[in-house]
């Protein structure tokens, strides 16, 4: 059985590129543009969500904190180029944290390790 993961990015272009590698890793993906499709109370929950921080017009740290108060046993991983990701990821108690730009095998290996 796939495993399922959210990732809810605002580029497109690394949002394609995400799909693309977890879906021939072995994932279910539900690739979502700017958290559009994010209904936490209407779709089956992931076993993690891949969340950008800076999004068109919303935070990733909101979104992260929605999940958590929501769905508190769904990891979260937070993804950004911000210099403070790793405080802000504690804040709204993210499991993980990947620094923009990133390494695919990192990426994978990080979520990896929150799903295990």
């Amino acid at each position: 059985m796939n495993r399922m993961i959210h990732i809810i990015e605002d580029d497109v272009d690394i949002l394609n590129i995400l799909n693309i590698f977890f879906k021939r890793k072995g994932y279910k993906v539900i690739a979502d543009f700017n958290g559009n499709d994010l209904d936490l109370l209407d779709e089956p929950c992931p076993e993690v969500y891949l969340i950008d921080i800076n999004l068109i017009g919303k935070s990733g740290l909101d979104i992260c904190k929605q999940i958590k108060k929501e769905c508190s046993h769904v990891p979260v991983v937070l993804m950004s180029a911000n210099t403070q990701l790793e405080m802000m990821a504690r804040e709204c108690k993210a499991d993980a944290f990947i620094a923009k730009p990133f390494d695919m095998n990192t990426i994978l290996s990080t979520v990896n390790s929150v799903v295990a």
